[in-house]
């Protein structure tokens, strides 16, 4: 099994309250992941915003984004575009890059 890093680490720089919330998620990242993953694949060409994705998931855009900066530093998904959100604002739209591979690593990483 592959071990989880805490992809905001840097930006709460080891904050009790922060950890605490990590190690209370990281059983659940994998599928997570898979998920946000499957969203973005389903949605093809059009892509997701963090904003759609996190609608569809019934969660909130928070929870949704660190599993974007995961997939996106590991290079499954791109950044295609801005879309406006709910607010007003625009927000990145990414869609699957080489779904080839990706889904057989990300629920099996060991095989």
């Amino acid at each position: 099994m592959t071990q989880e890093t805490d992809i905001c680490r840097n930006r709460h720089r080891g904050n009790p309250e922060s950890e605490a919330a990590f190690k209370s998620i990281v059983a659940g990242l994998p599928f997570m992941r898979a998920e946000v993953l499957l969203r973005i694949h389903k949605a093809d060409l059009a892509g997701l915003t963090v904003h759609e994705l996190a609608e569809q998931l019934g969660t909130t855009p928070n929870t949704v984004s660190g599993r974007l900066t995961e997939l996106k530093k590991e290079g499954r998904i791109r950044k295609v575009g801005m879309r406006p959100t709910p607010s007003g604002s625009r927000a990145a739209v990414y869609c699957a890059a080489d779904l080839e591979s990706c889904f057989q690593e990300l629920l099996f990483p060991d095989e």
